[in-house]
């Protein structure tokens, strides 16, 4: 198991030894992680683990943590060292959500990463806001972002299109928050969206108009 802390690192549960380690950052070892604020965990299709904190994104190989930071000289590197949400789509990509700097797709390659953004000023792939609370990717090629005060945003990856669906006065069938919290995909191809003091919306994601059910 899995913990991430906000002032105390990552720790690692071993349920069968009931042992506890924890990985802290050391300022005189640069293979320690990034920050002990830790904001989120997501383990790819490789069993590799990443780590999101407020102070970059890493990679743990072999008790050693790479890092991803933003450098402003180099556009093959995140756009904001603020993680605030991770995701892996079923072909192994590594999705990244930042507090105000928008999206990131990190890509496996055979020599490094390759690293894509999506913003608000994007041309391709343009989301509503740059601010991102939670991610998830479905197995039609979807991608879901939930944004602080954007609405929910639907990515069609493979085309570069992206759907805005927000809150509007008046009409029971929208989502009825723009901030969005949370996201999971059930068994019966529903999505759950948690938002910010409104309660729980429901959609079925396979229907032709996506029509918001509130709870």
């Amino acid at each position: 198991m899995w913990i991430g802390t906000y002032v105390d690192g990552l720790v690692v549960y071993d349920q069968q030894k009931r042992t506890l380690k924890n990985y802290s950052n050391n300022p005189d070892d640069a293979n320690s992680i990034s920050s002990n604020r830790i904001t989120c965990i997501k383990q790819d299709k490789d069993n590799q683990v990443w780590i999101g904190t407020n102070n970059g994104l890493n990679l743990l190989i072999n008790e050693r943590f790479s890092h991803f930071y933003h450098d402003p000289q180099k556009y093959n590197s995140i756009n904001n060292n603020a993680i605030t949400a991770l995701e892996v789509d079923p072909f192994g990509r590594i999705w990244v959500g930042t507090q105000g700097g928008g999206l990131n797709m990190v890509t496996k390659e055979n020599d490094g990463f390759l690293i894509s953004r999506y913003t608000s000023n994007s041309k391709f792939g343009r989301i509503s806001n740059d601010y991102i609370l939670s991610l998830f990717a479905d197995n039609n090629g979807y991608l879901w972002i939930g944004t602080d005060n954007g609405g929910l945003n639907r990515l069609n990856i493979p085309m570069g299109i992206v759907d805005v669906y927000q809150s509007e006065d008046g009409y029971n069938n929208t989502i009825n928050s723009n901030s969005i919290w949370s996201l999971f995909g059930d068994d019966e191809d529903r999505i759950w969206i948690g938002t910010y003091n409104r309660g729980i919306n429901v959609i079925d994601k396979n229907s032709e108009n996506l029509n918001f059910t509130r709870d």
